[in-house]
């Protein structure tokens, strides 16, 4: 079943360059895209996968500034599209990192938070406190403990679990203790909503920081389990799909060549859909 990929960008992060790409133009503070995606076309309705962070303020606790415009705000953003949060029947956690699963909570229990068994366990027990803010993981026990508000799945890293006629989850290792990726069928091939598996096309993946090897991406200032685990999910993600769509980089689409080389970014925000020049 050919899908759509909705990217709904719900607010900016500064942080520096080198959390983004590892040992990069330590100390400069860059601005970077806090997105989240609906899925459309399903029967079951749009499913959100992710839901960003709770507020600027809380990012703060871990030393990044952070903004949402008035037209940024998840909800806001979801009534210009006639969408109430009670229509939000799923949604899917890459990871539950501070800006990924922050607004969860506003959506009633009805809609079921689906994520990876190993990810909500390691939040729960206080491993990378910074990165699992106690609100944001509280809320996710409570969805465990209420009938059908939470959809574990269990996995190990490489394994590939359908969900939906077109959609399907990727253990993907490397960021985090249960980071996965959303692979979906479109039109035009797969399309990996990969999480902060990848923060940076350019500079990781294009033009590689400081990299000699051919085809070796630069992991990024936020290693969690090694430089080899992350650069496994970051191959991964690059050779086995048609587009890839990070939470805080403008998505691309893979030429179609054996090379697997990266093409042109997305002009607009629905994917499939045009190229920039």
């Amino acid at each position: 079943m050919p899908l759509e990929i909705e990217v709904l960008t719900i607010g900016q992060v500064y942080a520096e360059r080198a959390f983004e790409v590892k040992h990069m133009q330590p100390g400069r503070v860059v601005r970077v895209p806090t997105n989240v995606f609906l899925i459309k076309g399903l029967p079951v309705g749009p499913i959100l996968v992710d839901s960003g962070f709770r507020t600027p303020e809380i990012m703060e606790t871990i030393g990044m500034r952070a903004t949402v415009s008035e037209h940024e705000h998840l909800e806001v953003q979801l009534a210009e599209r006639g969408i109430a949060r009670d229509e939000i029947r799923y949604i899917i956690h890459t990871h539950l990192h501070i800006d990924h699963a922050g607004k969860t909570d506003l959506f009633p229990m009805s809609t079921t938070a689906i994520m990876a068994r190993e990810e909500i366990a390691h939040a729960a027990g206080g491993l990378a406190g910074w990165a699992y803010p106690s609100q944001d993981v509280k809320h996710m026990i409570d969805r465990v403990y209420t009938k059908d508000a939470a959809w574990l799945v269990d996995g190990k890293t490489g394994d590939v679990i359908e969900l939906f006629d077109g959609v399907a989850i990727e253990f993907a290792g490397g960021h985090s203790a249960g980071s996965i990726n959303v692979l979906v069928e479109t039109d035009d091939g797969i399309a990996n909503l990969c999480g902060d598996v990848i923060y940076s096309l350019k500079n990781q993946c294009r033009q590689p920081f400081a990299e000699r090897n051919c085809y070796e991406p630069r992991i990024s200032g936020n290693t969690v389990f090694g430089e080899r685990e992350e650069k496994r999910a970051m191959k991964n993600v690059y050779y086995n799909c048609r587009w890839i769509v990070p939470t805080h980089d403008t998505p691309v689409r893979m030429l179609d060549d054996k090379a697997r080389t990266l093409g042109g970014a997305l002009a607009g925000n629905i994917i499939p859909g045009p190229l920039a020049a």
